[in-house]
């Protein structure tokens, strides 16, 4: 082995050769990355009103059910 450039190729462990054939080619896509949503930060203004405003909705649904 070698050529005439290198010269002689020596190893030093023994040589797997791998070979492929394309002949018969099954193409796999793999799926695209998805962008997440960005996410965007409510104040805890925000939450705390919206909170108090579950609590009303809740104690009118309760009177209205007594």
């Amino acid at each position: 082995m070698g050529g005439s450039v290198v010269g002689t190729v020596i190893c030093s462990g023994p040589i797997v050769i791998m070979a492929a054939s394309f002949s018969n080619v099954a193409y796999e896509r793999l799926p695209l990355e998805e962008e997440e949503p960005p996410q965007f930060l409510i104040p805890s203004s925000a939450i705390e009103s919206s909170s108090d405003a579950v609590g009303e909705q809740q104690q009118r649904q309760q009177a209205l059910a007594e």
